[in-house]
């Protein structure tokens, strides 16, 4: 199961969306990124809470890169389950539950508000972003 890429949304969403086919080996997702320069290596940062993945590199392209690897390679060990019972174990243990049609998920929006304390963020800059990866 992989993605053939991401983009990044002129728009914040509040709630975040994945839908899994594991026939066809396809993960389609809607997911927030919190962008940052990290203070002490000056890298660029690109975290994804709701899924706990992170990509960084010295400009934002490389993060991205790193990020967008990150991600098919979580996809592609969820993928190594093949069953989604298993796959909705792991997905409920990062806080998915399963929506009304039997391959989305759904992410309710996680306030940062609190938690960008524990963020090593130069000048505590951390803007809030939008993926959508296909």
């Amino acid at each position: 199961m992989g993605l053939t890429g991401f983009i990044e949304l002129p728009d914040i969403y509040d709630t975040e969306s994945l839908h899994l086919d594991l026939k066809k080996g396809i993960a389609k997702g809607r997911m927030n990124v919190l962008r940052f320069v990290d203070k002490d290596s000056k890298q660029y940062v690109l975290y994804m809470p709701s899924l706990e993945l992170t990509g960084y590199g010295e400009t934002v392209a490389k993060a991205k890169e790193m990020l967008q690897f990150a991600i098919s390679d979580y996809f592609g060990y969820l993928s190594s389950f093949k069953n989604m019972d298993k796959i909705q174990v792991e997905l409920h243990k990062l806080g998915w539950e399963k929506g009304m049609f039997n391959k989305d998920y759904l992410r309710a929006y996680i306030d940062g508000k609190g938690e960008l304390q524990s963020f090593n963020a130069e000048n505590g800059i951390v803007e809030r972003l939008t993926f959508q990866a296909a």
